[in-house]
């Protein structure tokens, strides 16, 4: 089971103002001494606009579309919610170089049977796909398995994340609450690769010093900037004590440009960053959010105010993320409960 960053609610509150007896609190710096020279440049998501027609007809327009090294995908989770019905998929994406596959994948409205897929295989040429390092126009004519067409037509943009360096400004506030030296990027995907549009300081100590250290972090940054707490299981070349967790600042506008920076995704239940974005904003326009950590595949976050049925809500917790329940709480009684008491929910899928 994956560590995590909790405190309870009770000491959330009898501890707003306090700190580790074993830390000394930097004194808040004043917003408006912080000079930094420009507003920042906030991340995007990518965008679709499609036209799917003949044996399957969608008209597709809606920020969703995820990039890789020559690979894009888009799917109805990402535009429309977990939910969505039907429930398909188109990947565009390069096998070998020149050698690129479109496949559309359509599963059926219920959970039995298998899912209608649909393919086209060539070469990357106008005008039939051309792609370039901000998405790719697509215009496609692929041949279902079992027989009738699809047309796609249309664009797929890549999501736009800041790749300027952190300010100086940003980065001596940073070291000065976290303790530790600051770090020009921040690590994504289990600390195997870097961000050069964040910074990131490496904590350590227990939830309340680690939490107070964000807290006072972000009384401190000026507006279009986000603080929260990411890596903690490193995979990659670095290594930390297990105690030690990311703290990282970021252009960034409110919560949910936290899960797009820390490119938290639910991929093992076809969830990308963008689906998990519609689903949490959701729960922001009705109870308020704080993501206070969020990396490769979890979240956690605060509540502003507590669902008046919480027996619904922790279902929908679970119909969200089943491994909180499967491989955590061990049923959705004790996952209400647990959200009662912290006013807080963990999010992780293994």
């Amino acid at each position: 089971m994956r560590r995590t960053w909790t405190i309870s609610a009770t000491c959330l509150l009898a501890c707003a103002g306090c700190r580790s007896r074993d830390a000394t609190p930097p004194k808040p710096t004043p917003r408006s001494e912080i000079a930094v020279s420009a507003e920042p440049e906030l991340p995007r998501p990518g965008h679709a606009s499609l036209a799917l027609s003949g044996a399957f007809a969608a008209a597709v327009e809606g920020d969703g579309t995820s990039c890789g090294d020559q690979a894009f995908f888009i799917g109805s989770a990402e535009l429309d919610g977990p939910k969505a019905r039907p429930r398909w998929s188109l990947n565009v994406f390069a096998q070998r170089p020149g050698d690129w596959t479109a496949a559309l994948s359509i599963s059926p409205d219920d959970s039995e049977g298998d899912p209608k897929t649909y393919v086209w295989k060539g070469a990357a040429a106008a005008p039939h796909l051309v792609v370039s390092s901000s998405g790719a126009k697509v215009a496609l004519t692929l041949a279902g398995i079992a027989g009738g067409q699809v047309k796609v037509v249309g664009d797929l943009r890549c999501p736009v994340f800041p790749t300027e360096a952190v300010p100086e400004a940003i980065r001596s506030l940073l070291s000065r609450h976290a303790g530790s030296a600051a770090r020009p990027y921040s690590t994504v995907d289990f600390g195997r690769a870097h961000d050069p549009g964040a910074a990131s300081a490496i904590v350590r100590g227990d939830a309340t010093l680690v939490e107070s250290k964000l807290r006072d972090l972000r009384q401190s940054l000026p507006p279009g900037w986000v603080a929260f707490l990411g890596t903690s299981q490193f995979l990659g070349d670095e290594r930390w004590p297990s105690d030690s967790v990311e703290l990282v600042v970021a252009p960034g506008s409110g919560p949910l440009d936290i899960l797009r920076i820390a490119r938290t995704d639910a991929v093992n239940y076809g969830l990308q960053t963008e689906a998990l974005i519609r689903a949490l904003a959701e729960w922001d326009r009705a109870w308020g959010i704080d993501v206070i950590h969020a990396e490769t595949d979890t979240i956690e976050l605060a509540l502003t105010r507590m669902p008046p049925d919480l027996s619904s809500f922790a279902r929908e917790v679970y119909a969200l993320c089943p491994d909180v329940v499967d491989q955590g709480t061990g049923s959705i009684e004790a996952l209400q409960q647990e959200i009662a008491t912290r006013r807080r929910v963990f999010l992780w899928w293994d």
